[in-house]
């Protein structure tokens, strides 16, 4: 479980710093930085993945500077952090990769830097002013491992932990091409890699054949898929392959089936038909960032919706979500986590800069200058807990664009 992502002069971003829950929430206006975000957490987890599986072409080795903020010739930093468990201690656990551009080269170069912290002893692990061909993340620990301890359990679980940031995937669900891939194409067959994990880079395009995949090959995987379709709508009874096209049977009373292909599915029900079946994956991604996530569900369902997510995260042990939203609905469900909650803003005045603020943070500021009333809000170890129709309130108000 990923515990903090940092993003340094990549796009919009300068500096930015989130922690990480099991459900994490961006929201801001149009145009912040929210895509970006998880743009450069994406890109991220690309670069590592080619190093452990076959190389994306989407990442071109002469254009990694093109990410770089416009206004700005710093390096590129992405990090991420987290605790590994192991034998009742807690291991820190730190890898940052930077993207630069050497004084007397013209050769993009890149570092990667590993940071093991158990109990009072640091270790550090580099890889200094390499390709992108010739990152060795998963071969920094070496032998050295041996210094901290001498099992291959613990190896294996930092070896664990740098390659789940291999296994993170960005995805919008755009209705209309999920509707455009809702046939069996026969010629497309499914490729795994060395850890038998489906390659989902291009889910969009394979979630009728894994959707068969698992109905054929993964029958706990594929109960998972149809309880959580049905928690989402309860009249769903099957999915099936009629004439190699997906199509939904649904009970409408007295035990009568009716049957509707992707164009006559509500654009809601297409989405949850893709977030349930990615998530009921046997081998789930470590992290999954889906933007706009109340597109296309109804009000009334977010809360069920997001409780959903929730229980299929299971406190992040399966797998952490990073979600973008503009509405109060999906806002006012984070009540009680406001820790949870990043405000994303972009300074114009500041060099067209993203800036991200965490929003319990910024409305504890808020508390203590007496700016909310006083009958609506709780803290409870450092995290306020207000009710939702006051956050809807300031949402209405302009307050939450403001922080």
């Amino acid at each position: 479980m990923f515990t903090k992502f940092r993003v340094r002069n990549f796009k919009t971003h300068l500096d930015t710093e989130i922690e990480l829950k099991d459900l994490t929430l961006l929201i801001g206006s149009n145009n912040s930085g929210k895509t970006n975000l998880l743009k450069a957490i994406s890109f991220f987890s690309e670069i590592v993945r080619g190093n452990f599986y076959e190389r994306n072409d989407d990442i071109f080795y002469e254009d990694l500077l093109s990410y770089r903020h416009s206004l700005h010739n710093e390096d590129i930093i992405l990090e991420c952090s987290s605790l590994i468990k192991h034998e009742n201690k807690n291991i820190f656990f730190s890898y940052k990769l930077s993207i630069y551009e050497p004084p007397f080269d013209q050769t993009v170069k890149l570092s990667e830097k590993l940071t093991l912290i158990l109990d009072n002893e640091t270790l550090n692990f580099e890889n200094k002013d390499c390709d992108i061909y010739s990152l060795k993340l998963h071969e920094l620990i070496g032998e050295d491992y041996l210094k901290i301890n001498n099992t291959f359990s613990f190896k294996h679980k930092v070896y664990s932990q740098i390659k789940s940031i291999a296994n993170i995937y960005y995805f919008n669900f755009y209705p209309q091409l999920l509707r455009d891939y809702s046939e069996l194409d026969k010629n497309i067959s499914l490729t795994f890699n060395e850890a038998n994990r489906i390659d989902i880079a291009n889910f969009d395009e394979l979630f009728v054949s894994i959707f068969v995949h698992i109905k054929d090959n993964e029958k706990n995987s594929y109960n998972k898929f149809m309880s959580y379709l049905r928690s989402f709508e309860p009249s769903l009874i099957s999915l099936e392959i009629q004439d190699s096209e997906l199509v939904w049977q649904f009970d409408l009373g007295n035990h009568r089936l009716v049957s509707f292909n992707a164009d006559d599915i509500s654009d809601g029900l297409l989405k949850a038909t893709a977030i349930s079946l990615l998530c009921s994956l046997e081998k789930k991604p470590a992290v999954i960032m889906l933007e706009e996530i109340e597109n296309g569900i109804n009000q009334s369902k977010i809360q069920e919706f997001l409780g959903w997510l929730k229980h299929v995260s299971d406190n992040g042990k399966n797998t952490q979500f990073i979600l973008t939203s503009h509405s109060p609905s999906v806002i006012r469900e984070f009540s009680d986590n406001l820790n949870s909650v990043y405000t994303v803003h972009l300074k114009r005045k500041k060099g067209y800069v993203s800036e991200v603020t965490n929003l319990n943070e910024a409305l504890k500021m808020i508390n203590r200058l007496g700016g909310l009333k006083e009958e609506t809000v709780e803290e409870v170890d450092g995290v306020l807990h207000i009710r939702k129709y006051a956050l809807t309130e300031l949402f209405y108000d302009g307050i939450l664009g403001e922080l």
